[in-house]
């Protein structure tokens, strides 16, 4: 399945914080992540892709994650992985799931597509 994905910006936007490297697609993707939580325990979770793009994703884990730490994101549907670093954090949900952002610390352009 291809997410057509757009990588211009665009040049109207006045503030530098309201542009994106990248699109941002609403896409729920089932994934497993593996790292640590903040206090060193080795996380292996199920968890979801909510926000996409080329290069990261809004995750959403049942597990704490740290920012700045190095994590291994597999999608469920191809096996596929690759290395992200957690950019943002948010606290604990309701449901007891946490939200962070991710980074891809390559960029490859097409993981979420496979």
């Amino acid at each position: 399945m291809a997410i057509p994905f757009s990588v211009s910006m665009n040049p109207d936007l006045s503030s530098s914080s309201d542009r994106r490297r990248s699109e941002r697609i609403l896409h729920r993707i089932s994934v497993r992540v593996e790292g640590s939580a903040p206090d060193g325990t080795v996380l292996n979770v199920g968890g979801a892709a909510l926000v996409i793009s080329p290069h990261g994703a809004l995750l959403r884990v049942p597990a704490a994650l740290e920012q700045g730490s190095s994590i291994a994101v597999t999608l469920l549907a191809s096996g596929r992985c690759e290395p992200f670093r957690v950019v943002w954090t948010g606290g604990a949900r309701e449901d007891g799931h946490f939200d962070a952002g991710i980074e891809m610390q390559t960029p490859t352009g097409d993981f979420w597509s496979r």
